[in-house]
């Protein structure tokens, strides 16, 4: 989604489609970064994982000072379009090397995809949010917000419970305690 949001921005024909097309690139970069780390800790093992993200860490800090400089030089010498043409070569580069060095994963091939979690995930995330946030109203176990569940802070337990219902993998086997 990074490398065809780039790519098509740098050909934008209006500023509705640059802003569309900017989206479609920031939901690949909100992807690449958790991406990169599950194949990162998987290729090194549990036991380097923490040098391993150290090590991923450091592009993350220099890339906020680098990325102005190289962002004002691209729009200095070649106009606001190569700003998005310079990721190009580097997805390319990027999944050139992946596709020459990373080994398939059977272990995610053979698991199915999780779609009543994928469903609950939103709703139990919001739940719990807004649980621990009506935590803070209350004065002597008596809610500022009214009655109801909130009164305790119960929309935590709501959210967790969303979080791990219908679930049957081993790993989650735990929450249907709750």
């Amino acid at each position: 989604a990074f490398l065809a949001g780039s790519s098509l921005a740098a050909v934008a024909w209006s500023a509705e489609s640059l802003i569309a097309l900017r989206v479609v690139q920031g939901i690949g970069a909100g992807l690449l970064m958790s991406i990169m780390q599950t194949f990162l800790i998987r290729s090194v093992g549990q036991r380097n994982a923490r040098a391993a993200l150290a090590a991923m860490a450091v592009p993350s800090v220099i890339a906020p000072i680098l990325g102005p400089l190289v962002g004002g030089l691209a729009l200095h010498y070649g106009g606001w379009r190569y700003i998005f043409g310079i990721n190009i070569p580097l997805c390319l580069l990027g999944v050139y090397l992946a596709l020459r060095h990373l080994e398939s994963d059977e272990r995610s091939a053979a698991l199915p995809f999780d779609g009543i979690g994928f469903l609950l995930l939103c709703p139990g995330v919001v739940l719990t949010v807004y649980g621990l946030s009506t935590l803070g109203d209350s004065v002597g176990g008596n809610s500022m917000r009214g009655s109801g569940p909130e009164r305790r802070g119960d929309w935590i337990g709501y959210g967790v419970r969303s979080l791990c219902q219908e679930v049957d993998r081993p790993s989650v086997d735990r929450c249907r305690a709750l």
